[in-house]
């Protein structure tokens, strides 16, 4: 009976472990996607946090943002060094699009 207890009490701490791994990973995740969050109690702007519509606002317009600015920057790659073709097997035309294959 003893070795099933200590079994349990040990498979308990390793979830209860993981457990809180877990919810420190989601509020690193957390702090990336809404970085004007703030801990400090002074600076949190009340209106998002109370506010669950405008928090989600908030994240959003962070993600598309951050997304516009990375494709900006891809676009700019792309026209400086103009568009490279494509050539697989000895052919020039995308598999996809060539109507022979």
């Amino acid at each position: 009976f003893e070795k099933v207890l200590a079994m349990s009490q040990l498979h308990s701490s390793i979830l209860s472990k993981r457990k809180c791994e877990e919810i420190e990973k989601a509020e690193i995740q957390y702090k990336r996607i809404c970085p004007e969050q703030s801990e400090d109690p002074e600076t949190i702007n009340d209106d998002i946090v109370d506010d669950p519509e405008d928090y989600w606002s908030c994240v959003i317009e962070n993600w598309i943002d951050m997304v516009d600015a990375e494709n900006h920057v891809d676009n700019e790659e792309i026209m400086d060094n103009e568009m490279l073709e494509f050539e697989f097997g000895g052919r020039i035309i995308h598999p996809a699009e060539d109507p022979s294959a």
